[in-house]
Order: structure tokens, then sequence, then C-alpha cells
């Protein structure tokens, strides 16, 4: 299962992923920073915690339409961030992209720095 770090604010962290196991994208919203403990999810897509509930993508459309739909949620996360920050949006496409190749290849991609925009405390 893949987990990419879409935002890392001191009170809140936002992944997103692919779960090879049951073929399917998810997102997660946790308290607090990424280096702290992990807990529960207090948000998701495509439920509340992020995991389940989703049929496996079983086709190019299926798959184009779950990453569209992940991608308008984590917008949806990160509103003030898309509304500043032109880095937030090219990051986001690009994870959105590695997505797309785990699901295609069965393979978790490899990690990508965070950007400066979307970590730490917000300015």
């Amino acid at each position: 299962m893949s987990r990419h770090l879409l935002l890392d604010r001191p009170d809140r962290h936002v992944v997103l992923g692919f779960d090879q196991q049951l073929q399917s994208f998810f997102g997660q919203v946790f308290r607090g920073p990424a280096s702290g403990p992990v807990g529960n999810a207090c948000g998701g897509w495509p439920t509340r915690s992020g995991l389940g509930g989703r049929r496996p993508v079983a086709s190019s459309a299926q798959k184009a339409n779950d990453l569209s739909e992940l991608s308008e949620w984590a917008k949806a996360q990160i509103p003030d961030e898309f509304a500043t920050e032109p880095q937030a949006a090219y990051y986001l496409g690009l994870l959105i992209g590695l997505l797309s190749l785990e699901c295609n290849s069965g393979e978790d991609a490899p990690k990508v720095p965070l950007p400066a925009c979307l970590r730490g405390p917000r300015a």
C-alpha cells in the first residue's frame, strides 16, 4: 500500500495512496504532523477512514473517474494552499500521476519530496 504525503502541518497531515491488494485509491486526513504518532484518520476518501468501501479499479474509465474524485477531495483538504501556492497544484498533479502509475504497474512508486509550501507552519 502506497502512502504519499500531500500536506504536513503541525495541526494535520493529508496522505493519498493506492492499495495494491484492494486495487483502490484512498485519501486520509490525520490530526498532527506526519512525524507524530500515527492515529486514526479524522477524515478520508472514499470513506470517512479513507479505506475500504470502494470497488476495485477494473477499467481505464474507472481509474480516471476515481483519480478525478480523489483529486477534487484532496483540493478541498488544502483550499488555502491551492488559492495561494501554484506549486501545490503541480505537486498534486504529480501525486495523481504516481498513483496512476502504481495502479498500472502493480508496484509502489518512489516517494517525492514535499514542497515547502505544503509543510511546516502556515505563514
